[in-house]
């Protein structure tokens, strides 16, 4: 025993016994990576050969050194020795290479077959997927099952996009959809998810390991960051472009290969790190994520051509009153003034087009193909996704159908940004446009100006539907639950009819309804219905402080409806104002100087006085819109008992009738009020008309002197600075200082009693 161990030999001996044993791992390494690749995978070994030829060398290598060891050989062994280790490091090199070539040739062929179009494209799928899935290492059965799952995977996936396609998602969304759902399918139809520790088959445990897989937190917040990048990168640059990119098929193709890519590249390698252990490298999710969008690009590239040769299919001479482009949204006429019909066979939608004649719906889906030429044999151009919307001047198109609909329709696409204008159907125009079903709804014509354009042939110009809303007051005080007001309503046609928006305001004495603009009120304005306390004053909208009406004053009897309440309202279209939190002090400034000029005074605040004004839209003044607010001193005890309590009125009569007696009790704050001194009067007049005395004293000094308590004359003030408490409610504390000094300042004159 001790005469077979050789001092001498001890350390070299064992780092060359190391270096063979090293050597037979690596082969052994290499093998068993071999034998894991799939078909598909081995479809790099056409273009790449190291790792093969860095095996033989090492296979060669070995028997070598095993033939040295036996012979005992030491010299060569221990120099054959030191050649392993660099062998070592070349194969290993060169089998992470073959590991990159055999993954991206792999992804590039499956996503180039996921992307082409038409039956070749699902054939493709499923063989790319089914071979991708089957180890030509293991035995018939179970290639046959990953096969058959492999299959099912590559065409559910392709499903998904022609499914998305279908539905015209946008690129961003359709990227990061389709690598969402790659990751499910990866997991739920691979059978390696189902086995258990023994290797046996365990549902439960695959379903659970699917569902951990999709739903990994990290893979997920890699979805949305990778869909917000995406869609404002892309949004960002068809703007830009003026829509070039959604436009062009090919385009879009290639930028959804881009997103899928780069959302499954990332996805990719979060889970690789966790199921190796290795905690997570931003950098190599960047780099994967990034050179897989750049070969899905490549990938998606035939598709894209494809999709753009479909959309091109279009003779030449097809032409129908203009020369034709190859985005038919650019069609205008010639003249450049009038802007030529255009006429579509509608394949799906045909419930949508009687929806939106019968006005029970503003908006719709149609699936269409333009019609190119003349005639009944006329070519037809692709399926396209038409959203049909009623659109009035300054509302909003619908996002989500913008970015996503092939073609748009809608009134006024002069004030539509660029974007959106790009894909309406006449996007040269302005004002209304017209659609205009023919007898069965098959075919429909678009059509701009002011009138429907008589087409001729089976389309009728009675029958055009102008694409503007048609909600009248009508049918807005109803759907606000304002039935009653609605009933009355109903007795003036003038008013009932009007073109209305939304219900905009509601007190106890009045409902404010939209009115949009028309020829009767080209900027629009507001129906209101009021039940004023004292009736209908003639003054009122023609006070220099009001806004203005715009219509004639119609009183509505109440008790003929079934309501139950008694007495008149009144209808009238008043001026469109802007209400507001607070407003510019000039601009209140001025409005007391009105209605103290006026003689008059606010006699109901409200709860919030700020929206009992506002400022006109047409001349940029603080204006009343609350007529019955403001009025003679005295003139509403009704609302004075409201404002001061029934108490303080009550106070008040009997202190008129305890004067007579003189009581010690009487206070002079009840009283004074009730004693003629035309003295006092004059002085009073004198004060009031002092210039140096600012608007909002003045107002303030008018209050106190009719009586109204410190509280009642530091409201309108109160409004004027605009500040709140920390529960949102009026702060009154400055106000009430300053009405305070202008109440001593004028006891101090004799002005009031103290």
């Amino acid at each position: 025993m001790l005469e077979e161990f050789s001092p001498a030999r001890s350390d070299s001996g064992a780092v060359e016994s190391n270096a063979l044993n090293n050597l037979r791992q690596e082969i052994a390494a290499h093998e068993k990576e071999s034998q894991s690749r799939s078909y598909l995978s081995k479809i790099s070994d056409f273009v790449y050969r190291k790792d093969e030829n860095s095996l033989a060398a090492m296979e060669q290598l070995r028997s070598t050194m095993e033939e040295a060891d036996r012979t005992g050989d030491q010299a060569k062994f221990a120099e054959l020795s030191r050649q392993a280790a660099g062998l070592i490091e070349d194969d290993r090199q060169n089998r992470k290479v073959q590991d990159e070539i055999s993954h991206y040739s792999s992804g590039f062929i499956k996503t180039a077959a996921i992307f082409a179009r038409g039956r070749l494209g699902l054939i493709g799928a499923v063989g790319a997927y089914a071979l991708d899935a089957m180890n030509p290492s293991t035995d018939f059965r179970t290639q046959l099952i990953d096969g058959t799952l492999g299959g099912v995977k590559g065409g559910l996936l392709k499903g998904t996009f022609e499914f998305l396609g279908s539905k015209q998602a946008g690129v961003a969304a359709q990227g990061v959809a389709l690598g969402a759902s790659s990751r499910l399918l990866e997991y739920g139809l691979s059978r390696k998810t189902y086995e258990g520790a023994n290797g046996e088959f365990n549902l439960l445990s695959g379903l659970g390991n699917t569902v951990r897989g999709t739903l990994d937190s990290k893979a997920m917040v890699s979805d949305v960051v990778v869909f917000g990048l995406a869609h404002g990168l892309l949004s960002k640059t068809n703007s830009l472009t003026g829509g070039f990119v959604q436009k062009s098929p090919m385009l879009r193709t290639v930028l959804t290969g881009t997103t899928f890519g780069v959302a499954t590249g990332s996805t990719n390698e979060i889970l690789r790190q966790n199921a190796a252990g290795e905690s997570f490298d931003l950098s190599k999710v960047l780099k994967r994520s990034l050179l897989q969008g750049a070969v899905d690009s490549l990938a998606a590239g035939p598709g894209g051509m494809q999709a753009r040769s479909a959309a091109s299919l279009r003779p030449a001479d097809a032409t129908a009153g203009g020369d034709r482009t190859a985005n038919p949204a650019d069609l205008t006429a010639k003249d450049g003034k009038t802007v030529t019909p255009r006429e579509f066979v509608v394949e799906k939608g045909q419930e949508v087009i009687a929806a939106l004649a019968a006005g029970s719906e503003s908006s719709g889906w149609l699936r269409v193909r333009e019609v190119l030429g003349n005639g009944s044999r006329s070519p037809l151009g692709p399926v396209k996704n038409l959203f049909v919307q009623h659109f009035g001047k300054g509302q909003a198109v619908n996002e989500a159908a913008a970015a996503t609909a092939d073609l748009l329709a809608f009134c006024h696409p002069e004030s539509a940004p660029a974007e959106v204008r790009g894909k309406h159907v006449l996007p040269e125009s302005s004002g209304s446009v017209w659609l205009t079903p023919d007898k069965t709804s098959s075919r429909v014509a678009f059509t701009a100006g002011d009138k429907p354009a008589n087409i001729g042939g089976d389309y009728r110009a009675d029958k055009a539907i102008e694409l503007r809303p048609e909600k009248t007051v009508l049918q807005a005080l109803s759907e606000a639950g304002h039935n009653d007001l609605a009933e009355l309503i109903a007795k003036t046609s003038k008013l009932a009819t009007l073109e209305a928006g939304e219900v905009i305001g509601q007190g106890n004495e009045s409902v404010a309804v939209e009115v949009m603009p028309s020829k009767a009120y080209p900027d629009g304005g507001v129906l209101k219905i009021s039940i004023p306390e004292c009736g209908w004053e003639k003054t009122w909208g023609r006070r220099p402080f009001d806004a203005k009406l715009l219509s004639g004053v119609h009183s509505l009897d109440m008790n003929q409806t079934g309501s139950g309440h008694g007495g008149t309202a009144y209808a009238y279209v008043q001026e469109l104002v802007t209400t507001m939190e607070r407003y510019d002090p000039l601009l209140l400034d001025r409005f007391m100087e009105k209605i103290a000029e006026s003689g008059k005074e606010f006699q109901d605040p409200g709860a919030d006085p700020t929206k009992q004004i506002g400022i006109s839209d047409t001349t940029g003044e603080i204006v009343l819109i609350d007529y019955g607010a403001v009025d003679k001193p005295g003139t509403n005890e009704t609302h004075q008992t409201i404002i001061g309590g029934a108490q303080r009125v009550e106070a008040q009569y009997d202190a008129e009738d305890r004067l007579d007696f003189k009581e010690e009790t009487d206070s002079p704050e009840n009283v004074y009020e009730t004693l003629v001194d035309g003295g006092l009067e004059g002085r009073r007049q004198a004060a009031l008309a002092d210039q140096r005395l600012l608007p909002h004293q003045r107002m303030m000094l008018q209050e106190l002197f009719d009586g109204s308590s410190l509280q009642d004359a530091a409201l309108l003030r109160a409004v004027e600075l605009g500040k709140m408490t920390a529960k949102g409610e009026l702060d009154m504390k400055q106000a009430l200082a300053e009405a305070r000094e202008v109440r001593d300042s004028a006891r101090k004159a004799g002005l009031l009693p103290k």
